[in-house]
């Protein structure tokens, strides 16, 4: 985008400058009608990578760390937002408390709101979690702004959120309780339950000057 800024900056200079220099009749219409004409064409490139912004937002690398150990493929939390859907975080080991899951989403942001979604089976998400903010403070470092506390499904909206944030982590508070050995979830994957989370679904304010709008990100 600025390279296009610097451009269409450039034409428009060109433009103006054959109109009021020195150059006489049709070269002179012609020369400034040329630059004219970039001037359009590099606004309407800029005009639509603005849009693809909007339509499709970058993540901006964005990072994915949690509290259990010697996680490699397919454990490692970056597959919990690689936004391939096919695919799902689970932790290496059963849940404990005071595990955690954090995303790093590389700049401070204004969001609506963060939901994390586990797979078909709801027992692999925590029965009690804590949900804590950050954001770098005028010292470039870690600063904690607050927290939300909830049960079973991991979801904070509104004014539980103290904008704008960098960072979010959900804690563990209380596990899920573990599973019955002839359930099918047990036959499948034990009777110790893990922490899932198949999709992060977070909302972002974008400000521009049309007002404020809803980005959304799906991880």
């Amino acid at each position: 985008m600025r390279v296009l800024q610097v451009m269409f900056g450039i034409f428009i200079g060109a433009c103006i400058g054959a109109s009021i220099q020195g150059m006489q009749g049709w070269y002179r219409i012609m020369v400034a009608g040329i630059f004219g004409g970039l001037a359009l064409i590099t606004l309407v490139l800029m005009g639509l990578l603005k849009l693809s912004e909007i339509l499709w937002p970058k993540r901006d690398n964005w990072y994915a760390t949690s509290s259990y150990p010697h996680e490699f493929p397919p454990d490692n939390p970056q597959i919990a937002i690689n936004k391939n859907r096919r695919e799902q975080w689970r932790s290496c080991d059963p849940q404990e408390e005071y595990a955690w899951f954090e995303v790093d989403m590389n700049k401070p942001r204004t969001i609506a709101s963060i939901e994390f979604l586990a797979d078909d089976h709801d027992i692999e998400k925590p029965k009690k979690w804590r949900m804590t903010f950050f954001r770098v403070d005028n010292n470039g470092l870690k600063q904690t702004l607050g927290r939300k506390d909830g049960e079973y499904n991991i979801f904070v909206r509104g004014r539980d959120i103290p904008n704008p944030i960098q960072w979010f982590k959900v804690e563990i508070k209380e596990i899920a309780e573990d599973m019955e050995a002839n359930t099918n979830y047990a036959k499948q994957h034990g009777t110790k339950v893990h922490w899932t989370i198949a999709l992060i679904r977070l909302k972002e304010y974008r400000f521009n000057m049309f007002g404020k709008r809803f980005c959304e990100h799906e991880l």
